[in-house]
């Protein structure tokens, strides 16, 4: 993976580095190499490596234009990002772990057992034993349970190179409500979960505060349930609360939600200006992406 640094030198103590630019350039020469790729007969069938997956040119030509994107598509945005951010150290102000949106699709499913165990005000533990919320065994005891272990792994499961929950400021991953997206960032040491919504009034507060009931509960259970609570003085036992961000930046008929969340985390873990984060920078946006994944390469 080759790394790209175009933007000018600013001087931090006695080191020279690179900020991070979210608004880079791309390259129209390799942009160009990208269009002719898209527009050969010849590479109709063949597959570029996209993270830890392949992807046909379909898949390239959906991100570049004004579609909306699916889940699987932003799960690969996020963890590009996260690659991104492991190979460009000096640019990440905030660690984060990335959490797959298929886990929230799965605990938020009517028929999880996640339902019968994780509440508001207490536990209860496979055993039918009532358990209160500081008990980290019975914590525990619920994510090692057949029925949910896949979402321990899913979530804090060892992956190579990887930061764990106890080592980030932020577990970053998105939820899906009314074909919208939404970025969903918990903040592991002040026990908060803040939402960015480029869309606020497109979905109304009571179906976000019922498809954020479980996160909240699962994410705050799943850090007690590996010891993230034996490291802080001040954390909050119980589902943590939750901000949700009010400003309309996305307007008309743009189907861009999943682009403006996987910037917007972009801009915070490298602590960028949010002010990029409007429609008309969107094209821009998808062309940045569609380069860096079509060449395996990193820019800023």
């Amino acid at each position: 993976m080759r790394i790209y640094n175009i933007a000018p030198l600013v001087k931090t103590t006695d080191i020279y580095i690179h900020p991070y630019n979210p608004m880079w350039k791309v390259d129209p020469k390799l942009w160009k190499e990208y269009l002719q790729w898209k527009r050969s007969r010849k590479t109709t069938h063949e597959e570029r490596k996209v993270v830890s997956t392949t992807r046909k040119k379909d898949f390239f030509r959906q991100l570049e234009e004004n579609t909306w994107v699916h889940g699987d598509t932003l799960d690969l945005l996020l963890s590009h990002l996260q690659n991104k951010m492991l190979h460009l150290k000096h640019h990440c102000k905030r660690s984060f772990r990335i959490l797959h949106s298929s886990f929230l699709l799965g605990i938020n499913k009517p028929d999880c057992i996640v339902w019968n165990h994780i509440f508001d005000t207490h536990l209860v533990t496979p055993d039918n034993t009532k358990a209160e919320w500081t008990d980290p065994t019975a914590h525990l005891t619920i994510w090692t349970e057949k029925d949910v272990e896949h979402y321990f792994n899913t979530a804090v499961g060892d992956y190579n190179d990887i930061p764990g929950w106890g080592d980030v400021n932020y577990v970053i991953t998105c939820i899906n409500i009314k074909e919208h997206w939404l970025a969903i960032a918990a903040d592991i040491r002040k026990c908060r979960i803040y939402v960015f919504d480029s869309m606020p009034n497109y979905v109304e507060q009571k179906l976000v505060d019922e498809a954020l009931q479980m996160p909240a509960r699962c994410i705050a259970s799943l850090a007690i349930a590996i010891g993230v609570n034996l490291h802080s003085d001040r954390f909050t036992y119980g589902p943590w609360p939750i901000r949700r961000s009010k400003a309309t930046l996305q307007k008309g008929r743009s189907l861009d939600c999943g682009i403006f969340c996987a910037k917007f985390v972009e801009c915070l873990v490298t602590a960028s200006d949010l002010g990029c984060l409007t429609v008309p920078n969107m094209k821009l946006f998808r062309q940045q992406y569609v380069l860096e994944l079509w060449a395996n390469k990193y820019f800023c």
